[in-house]
């Protein structure tokens, strides 16, 4: 499947309190696409985007011609996504963007940007392991304008990580998380960044929510829900006439119920 897309605006200029155009009018026009495709185990995903603008001209200022602002960029992303034999996950996506700015009154600026990110989920009993790494490519180039200046005028970073976490199911309610990663910068070269979590969640019923329905505390409908269409339903085993009470109880709006094929 392929999906494209335009769009265009503009925006008037604002007004100042004497009653004069402040020329901050703009106009701006963007198109892109995606693209989903699978083969086999494997999804993959192209996209991008593409955009243009500029301001009204801003006049002159004595001899300095200010002129108008113009932007432009574009962004694309690939991804692909597997499911290897064995049951687990990778993933592999890559993007680039470009964007240039014309001001002369402060900057001209233009960056590029290349961005490379792997990773893999493996499941393993009560454990959910995710490793990978990454690699970011940046450069940028900024030309001076009439009042700004940057020293130095170009850059270029480079960032790298590799990282592994495991999720592990202590109990229904209760995960813990536990991760490395490490990092590399231009600026303080490499970054130890350990983590530790605890997730808690709030169960499905309320608690003493069966011990209030062993002492007859239910609602009417509950018993009628059943009669209704109980005789198409098969309980699982070990699930009595309290823990039917709380199934069918409309206050539920029948949430707590899962209807599967007999197959």
């Amino acid at each position: 499947a392929i999906r494209f897309y335009a769009k265009y605006g503009e925006w008037d200029h604002t007004t100042r309190t004497a009653g004069g155009p402040a020329l901050d009018d703009w106009h701006r026009a963007q198109v892109g696409f995606r693209s989903d495709w699978e083969s086999d185990d494997s999804t993959f995903t192209l996209q991008g985007d593409a955009y243009d603008g500029n301001s009204l001209d801003r006049g002159s200022v004595g001899p300095f011609v200010l002129g108008e602002i113009a932007v432009s960029g574009f962004n694309v992303l690939g991804r692909w996504q597997h499911t290897l034999s064995g049951g687990s996950d990778v993933q592999l996506q890559m993007y680039i963007d470009h964007s240039a700015r014309e001001d002369f009154l402060f900057y001209d600026p233009t960056a590029d940007i290349l961005d490379v990110d792997f990773q893999q989920a493996l499941a393993s009993g009560a454990h959910q392991i995710m490793w990978g790494g990454g690699y970011r490519h940046a450069k940028d180039d900024i030309g001076p304008g009439l009042v700004t200046t940057f020293i130095p005028p170009s850059q270029t970073l480079r960032w790298g990580n590799l990282f592994v976490q495991d999720e592990v199911t202590l109990n229904d309610s209760l995960r813990a998380t536990v991760g490395l990663k490490l990092e590399s910068n231009d600026y303080t070269d490499v970054e130890y960044l350990p983590s530790a979590r605890l997730a808690w969640k709030q169960g499905a019923l309320l608690p003493g929510t069966h011990e209030h329905a062993r002492g007859g505390l239910d609602t009417g409908a509950s018993g009628r829900n059943w009669t209704a269409y109980g005789e198409r339903v098969k309980l699982g085993d070990g699930i009595g006439d309290v823990e039917r009470a709380v199934l069918t109880d409309p206050q539920t709006s029948g949430g707590l119920l899962v209807a599967c094929a007999p197959e």
